[in-house]
């Protein structure tokens, strides 16, 4: 079978990736960008896609749903136990705490974060808690690309003034 054909968002595509490739991204610290639309929009294709094309820019990537159910340890669970960190997790070297063997997991390495389809159950504290193994002792140039419905959960999580927001697409690319 073959991939499908990605189409209709190639304005987006090339300014989060300008956002990863760009040289001063490399020197900040940790960035969330969020993708903000409707249902049906295309923010999880689009973050797909992104995954998909970043494979040379990070030594990680790494995919986790959060849905309704936001909760600190139930998205750290699903963090510890993708296929990217499944790879480099030596289970007996790994001590402590979900957040602590995240943070030894990617010790000094650059990282893409895709937390897909967040809702309004996020609050503040509980966000700063969940960023917090990805803020500590980390490489730079570090990304976390946040999929909502919702302006008020990207402007709680948002690093930066860029937030990718999808419209319908145009009836050309459609």
């Amino acid at each position: 079978a073959s991939e499908p054909i990605f189409c209709g968002r190639d304005v987006e595509t090339a300014n989060i990736m300008n956002i990863i490739t760009r040289d001063h991204s490399s020197h900040k610290g940790l960035i969330v960008l969020p993708i903000v639309g409707l249902g049906g929009m295309g923010k999880t294709t689009l973050a797909q896609h992104i995954y998909k094309e970043t494979e040379r820019y990070f030594d990680v990537r790494i995919w986790a749903c959060v849905s309704t159910d936001f909760s600190v340890p139930g998205v750290f669970k699903d963090i510890l136990e993708s296929e990217s960190l499944d790879k480099l997790r030596v289970e007996s070297e790994l001590k402590g705490t979900p957040e602590e063997k995240i943070e030894q997991i990617l010790a000094s390495k650059r990282f893409l974060l895709v937390l897909d389809d967040m809702w309004d159950t996020v609050n503040y504290d509980g966000w700063n808690r969940l960023l917090a193994p990805f803020r500590r002792g980390q490489a730079k140039g570090n990304m976390v690309l946040v999929t909502t419905r919702s302006p008020s959960v990207a402007q709680i999580v948002k690093t930066t003034n860029n937030t990718i927001e999808l419209e319908g697409l145009d009836p050309e690319a459609f």
